[in-house]
């Protein structure tokens, strides 16, 4: 009986010290790891992002312009730039469809050379 008055709440308390400070430790381990791939996430983002900018350069004003507008809207308001795309350019829809579905793959193209990569 003594030892469970006596001895055990010591001997618990410097479990939770010893735990907390191992918890401590390991959250500060993460939260450095994480740090670490936040920042090399980010800086592979923006070589993504400067490959594409300047692939989109690449293409024809027109075609840029178009890219960006085709891609820009969601719901009804994407519908409605798509068919103005369209009745701009004198082609059905799908034939725009079309049109932009080649353009992304080109665009994929150069931004995989852009970052090293083969396809």
């Amino acid at each position: 009986m003594g030892f469970i008055t006596g001895v055990a709440p010591n001997v618990l308390r410097e479990y939770w010290v010893s735990h907390e400070f191992k918890v401590q430790e390991i959250d500060t381990d993460i939260r450095d790891w994480r740090m670490a791939q936040d920042e090399s996430e980010r800086e592979q983002e923006e070589r993504r992002i400067d490959c594409l900018e300047a692939c989109l350069s690449g293409l024809p004003e027109k075609t840029h312009r178009q890219v960006l507008d085709y891609h820009s809207g969601r719901g009804r308001e994407g519908i409605k730039i798509k068919k103005h795309i369209a009745d701009e350019e004198n082609v059905p829809l799908e034939s725009l469809r079309v049109k932009m579905l080649r353009t992304r793959r080109d665009l994929e193209k150069c931004i995989l050379q852009c970052l090293g990569k083969k396809k």
